[in-house]
């Protein structure tokens, strides 16, 4: 679904992203309420634009949320002339005088008067979203009383790779399906984490953290460096991160082999943390972790919904070498 939009997407250059921005917010009610706070986050990104905003990065998130939608979203093809990203190239003129050494000059100023109206039909596709976002209200901001869900992921280009995207839609569309969807808002996701990212992202207070990513045992989990290349993030350095926001954190799933380690140690923190204990394989990681939140999404407590999981696993994946445990205060739940 949306296969044409997520293409226009892709090639789409800066100054055509408002457009595509406006023809989604046409179906802002449609969007699954856990969804939304991701979909406002996104474009208040786009509208500020600091200093290491990225594009491709941008973009590639903007795919992964819209990956699970259920509508159909139209493509622009013409706008009209209210559309913020409608604007029409301005002609070079060449003047040739004399030897024509002022074609150079010219084009040099014709240029500037394209880069010049590119920049402000930019700036007015901004603003038109900035007054949507701010005419839609702020109720969608005052999620106060959602569990926040954060997935993080880590797939370095040295490392095995792994089917992330098809791991965050499932996620996505087990909460979607659920009866308490509404009582949960997945944020946005951050991929291919670098320590940095890490440390920013949980700053956001999410109540539940997902990683999905490589395990290095006792030494700890594989991040990304900034060449997205694998950088192990020592279990020391993992509890330090926690423990600054073992007052928000309740639930960690930690989908990588051999994660059972950081499980045990994030845990004792007073914090529920799911972890590996063999080798993590991905089909059966993800119906894992597609059962979990599946009992979440109907109001189970963290080790009812465990068990869901733990169900699917032994029926679907009896030969898995999955292995999954549940600790608690830094003791490993028989369950």
């Amino acid at each position: 679904m949306n296969e044409a939009f997520k293409t226009r997407l892709k090639e789409a250059i800066l100054d055509e992203i408002p457009e595509l921005l406006e023809a989604l917010q046409q179906h802002y009610e449609q969007i699954p309420s856990y969804q939304k706070g991701t979909f406002n986050q996104l474009k208040k990104e786009f509208i500020a634009q600091p200093n290491n905003f990225s594009l491709d990065g941008w973009r590639s998130r903007f795919l992964v949320l819209i990956s699970g939608f259920k509508f159909d979203v139209e493509v622009p093809n013409t706008s009209s002339s209210g559309s913020p990203s409608n604007y029409s190239k301005p002609t070079v003129t060449q003047h040739h005088s004399g030897s024509g050494d002022n074609v150079a000059g010219d084009k040099i100023i014709g240029d500037k008067v394209m880069g010049d109206k590119i920049g402000k039909q930019i700036n007015v596709g901004r603003d038109y979203i900035k007054t949507q976002y701010v005419n839609q209200g702020s109720s969608e901001e005052n999620n106060g009383n959602r569990q926040k869900i954060l997935f993080l992921s880590a797939n370095p280009m040295d490392a095995d790779r792994l089917q992330i995207d098809r791991e965050y839609s499932t996620i996505q569309k087990r909460l979607e399906s659920s009866s308490q969807r509404d009582t949960f808002e997945l944020l946005n996701p951050a991929l291919s984490v670098t320590v940095q990212d890490l440390i920013k992202a949980m700053n956001q207070k999410p109540e539940i953290v997902h990683f999905s990513g490589h395990g290095g045992g006792e030494k700890g989990i594989l991040i990304a460096n900034s060449l997205n290349e694998a950088q192990l993030m020592p279990t020391s350095a993992v509890k330090r991160l926690f423990r600054q926001h073992q007052d928000s954190t309740k639930l960690v799933i930690l989908n990588a082999c051999y994660s059972a380690e950081q499980a045990e140690v994030i845990s004792q923190l007073d914090i529920y943390v799911v972890g590996m204990n063999d080798v993590a394989d991905d089909g059966a990681a993800i119906s894992f972790a597609g059962g979990l939140y599946s009992g979440l999404g109907e109001g189970k407590d963290v080790e009812r919904a465990f068990d869901d999981a733990m169900i699917i696993i032994d029926t679907d994946y009896p030969n898995s070498s999955l292995n999954p445990e549940i600790w608690h205060k830094g003791e490993k739940l028989d369950l």
